[in-house]
């Protein structure tokens, strides 16, 4: 137990990070199987970078089957969009949402959109 602040120190049971009582659970549990880190794969939570982590859900993404849309759309709309993983600025200035963001959204808006993940 800290004696700063009487909390206890937890960790994720997934990826292991480290984390307090109102921090669990971790930004990992909203990823989908077979893209959740762990130690055993080249990254984990405590040392990932978001480019790492978009590197690894582009790769996931590449053959789009209606199971990994389905577990994709089941993670809901991101409750805090994170640049670059959920959106980019074109050299305009406009934000463009990526195709992961569309995807967790769970359904095509018909406005066009450039990395609309829900295109057939």
């Amino acid at each position: 137990m800290d004696s700063k602040d009487n909390k206890i120190e937890l960790r994720c049971p997934t990826c292991g990070t480290k984390g307090k009582a109102n921090e669990i659970p971790c930004w990992c549990f909203e990823l989908p199987n077979g893209l959740v880190p762990t130690p055993e794969k080249k990254f984990n939570c405590s040392r990932a970078t978001v480019q790492d982590l978009r590197n690894a859900i582009d790769q996931y993404c590449v053959d789009l089957d209606e199971e990994k849309r389905r577990k994709i759309k089941e993670l809901g709309p991101a409750k805090r969009p994170i640049p670059l993983l959920d959106y980019d600025t074109n050299l305009s200035g406009n934000v463009v949402f990526t195709r992961w963001y569309h995807l967790r959204r769970g359904f095509c808006c018909g406005n066009g959109c450039l990395n609309c993940g829900w295109k057939k």
